[in-house]
């Protein structure tokens, strides 16, 4: 199910054709498309807790942080905590963004991950963040999701916590390299590894400014509907680690439906 055997890979206009047409033309509602594709997420954050740490980790003692920002791949990670509890695992999520400040499907996913008694750890300041990112350290999975397909470099580098939080998932595995604690987990991002463009499969740089520069390091990446262009560029494969594919709830000739209208046709993003 989580083979990455699609024929094509989607830019970012192709991604969110696909979303628009199931949406606007099929009648599907976003926080159906949210809902599949968090619970096809979490089922493979489950399959690589069974398989990286064996019989180490069972249901009751895995540690699982969820890294959520306030947009729709922080809804995506809403989705995949509250799919795990009901496996009956307990995640944490940690919030960029104020589950009280979400819109749309993300809010709609924030509240009923609070309404089944999920717990949230609010880290919308940089400050916040550096104080809570030590939890993570000893976790058996972190969840990246910050950001999706919506963030681009020409929107320059990272900002405020959600930089904050790029930069401690990065330290994860930078302390691990130069002696540091060892942190035995794995770093999961969903759709794409937060601060990539997924169009150029260039990093975030700093501008100046108080932004900062770089992206997620992740052991594997559960991209939506199928990879995206700029993971196919150069050197993406030390950010991208092992990808697998989750469906949304939508068959292959939907897909290639939504994409038919644009130009060049189903095969443009490959």
């Amino acid at each position: 199910m989580y083979d990455n055997d699609s024929p094509i890979r989607l830019t970012r206009q192709q991604s969110r054709a696909v979303d628009r047409y199931a949406i606007e033309e099929l009648g599907i509602p976003g926080v159906v498309l949210m809902e599949n594709a968090g619970i096809n997420a979490a089922g493979a954050v489950f399959d690589l807790l069974r398989d990286a740490f064996e019989f180490e980790v069972d249901e009751e003692n895995a540690r699982i942080a969820i890294v959520c920002g306030g947009g729709n791949n922080g809804g995506d990670g809403y989705v995949v905590a509250r799919q795990l509890k009901c496996w009956g695992m307990s995640p944490v999520v940690y919030a960029v963004k104020p589950v009280g400040e979400l819109t749309g499907d993300a809010k709609v996913m924030a509240d009923a991950w609070v309404s089944v008694g999920g717990s949230v750890v609010e880290a919308s300041e940089e400050a916040a963040v550096e104080r809570v990112s030590g939890e993570w350290q000893v976790a058996h999975v972190v969840v990246d999701a910050l950001l999706g397909t919506g963030y681009g470099v020409e929107k320059g580098g990272l900002r405020g916590a959600t930089a904050a939080a790029v930069r401690a998932m990065a330290g994860l595995v930078e302390e691990d390299s130069d002696g540091g604690a060892e942190f035995r987990g794995r770093i999961v991002s969903l759709d794409v590894p937060s601060g990539m463009d997924a169009d150029t499969g260039e990093v975030a740089g700093g501008t100046g400014g108080g932004a900062s520069g770089g992206a997620v390091r992740a052991d594997q990446t559960i991209t939506f509907v199928a990879e995206k262009v700029g993971f196919g560029v150069a050197g993406a494969e030390k950010w991208l680690g092992r990808v697998v594919t989750a469906d949304i709830g939508l068959p292959w000739d939907v897909v290639e439906a939504a994409l038919a209208g644009l130009e060049g046709g189903p095969g443009g993003g490959a």
